[in-house]
């Protein structure tokens, strides 16, 4: 929302209910902010 960039990492820790094995990667540039949500275990 606006200049505000809210990111939920997902959880990397043990797998809870059915959910996958996730962590967050930020790509921080002069120009730009880039996220990229990134599965551990398939």
């Amino acid at each position: 929302r606006g200049d505000t960039l809210y990111l939920n990492p997902g959880s990397a820790g043990r797998r809870r209910f059915k959910l996958p094995v996730t962590l967050a990667l930020l790509e921080v540039s002069p120009d730009a902010i880039e996220p990229s949500l990134v599965r551990l275990v398939e």
